[in-house]
């Protein structure tokens, strides 16, 4: 603890300074972070819990540092995400809650923590501070909102598929019928066949829309990873342009999972594609596989998934990476921000889709000029597990 005239108990009585060490003693101790400010907003006492930057580069939060230089000296050290760009903005905003406290006030650490502050003015005109680390709830919180939004689309989705999927049944037994009365006529044949290719570009849709909602039957087998990626890779060798060089780094000892080998190959390859349109210059695409054990902390950020072992598979690329805006919405069905004509915006919403119906879990890690990272986890096999294949 740190206060100004603390001292320790001496003798067996019960005085006043006998009671403030019991009490900085129980300040000391609790989980979250504590601190008083005098009248002239000066730091009387703190916890060790308040010291939440973490770091050696601020050295502001000691006995009688003032609390705005406590907040700029953060500020400057990007310790708040949200204040780059607006430094002094931000810097108004915290003081206005700190002079006038009402509510509380949650903001991000630049490690990824999220603290909820409460403060109270006391009685002789100074303030209270409580922080409390809220990151798990913040996480849980944002995986139930994103699983009710997705599964709201979901469902909307395969209203659409269906209702879609009736009318082009009608509208192909229409073509049949148009084609068996014209016959075949060289002047007729080319739009029959434009038409007919139309019909497989739709029904193509349909099988995305449906992918997305959940609702395509799987094969699941077991399947080993490394051969998979690396059938995919050559593959790819041949598709993308020169200017991108395929790399893998593939786990020797990398356990098997249970999945449809066909989609999971073609997942691989929607990624790979959405990889060459971030890198139009060229650049580097890494695939990799590796065995994990994600903890409760990992399962608890993502709704429906449980701790144990895992197979990640991971698509990296040097490409123009995504803002935080985008990163958000990048999952949800039709959203995309490439021009009319060049994505429906259902690449990653079905690989993520395919993902959830396997079991496993899809991460996007991505930053402007960082590149993007996709990590597929997918539940690895327990010894002795058979398919009844």
């Amino acid at each position: 603890m740190h206060a100004i005239g603390s001292t320790g108990v001496q003798g067996g009585r019960w005085n006043q300074r006998d009671v403030e060490e019991l009490l900085l003693g129980a300040i000391e101790n609790i989980s979250e972070g504590f601190a008083l400010y005098d009248s002239d907003d000066r730091l009387v006492l703190f916890n060790d819990n308040y010291r939440f930057f973490k770091s050696s580069d601020i050295d502001t939060v000691r006995i009688g540092a003032s609390f705005s230089d406590i907040v700029r000296s953060a500020t400057a050290a990007g310790y708040y995400p949200v204040a780059h760009g607006r430094e002094a903005a931000w810097i108004d905003e915290r003081t206005a809650y700190h002079n006038n406290p009402s509510g509380v006030f949650e903001v991000e650490l630049k490690d990824g923590r999220w603290l909820q502050i409460v403060e109270r003015r006391t009685p002789s005109g100074g303030t209270v501070t409580v922080n409390t680390d809220v990151t798990s709830k913040r996480h849980r919180d944002e995986a139930l909102q994103q699983a009710s939004r997705l599964q709201s689309l979901g469902q909307l989705t395969s209203g659409i598929a269906h209702d879609f999927g009736t009318a082009l049944m009608i509208l192909e037994a229409n073509l049949a019928l148009i084609e068996q009365q014209v016959g075949q006529r060289p002047d007729t044949e080319v739009y029959f066949q434009s038409s007919r290719s139309i019909v497989g570009v739709a029904r193509s849709l349909i099988e995305q829309l449906l992918g997305f909602a959940g609702q395509k039957p799987l094969r699941m087998t077991i399947t080993d990873a490394n051969p998979l990626v690396k059938r995919v890779t050559e593959m790819l060798r041949h598709i993308l342009p020169s200017s991108i060089t395929i790399e893998t780094r593939l786990s020797a000892d990398v356990c098997s999972i249970l999945a449809d080998p066909h989609q999971l190959e073609g997942t691989l390859i929607n990624l790979a594609l959405n990889a060459r349109d971030a890198m139009p210059k060229g650049g580097v695409l890494v695939f990799g596989t590796e065995n994990v054990m994600r903890g409760p902390e990992w399962a608890q950020r993502r709704s429906d998934m449980r701790s144990g072992s895992y197979v990640i598979l991971t698509v990296a690329d040097t490409g123009i990476g995504m803002s935080a805006d985008i990163l958000v919405r990048a999952l949800d069905p039709f959203f995309t921000t490439k021009g009319p004509g060049k994505g429906c915006g259902l690449g990653l919403s079905t690989s993520y889709g395919f993902v959830r119906q396997s079991g496993g879990d899809l991460e996007l890690i991505s930053a402007p000029g960082a590149g993007t990272t996709v990590v597929l986890s997918l539940p690895r096999i327990a010894a002795g597990f058979h398919d009844g294949a």
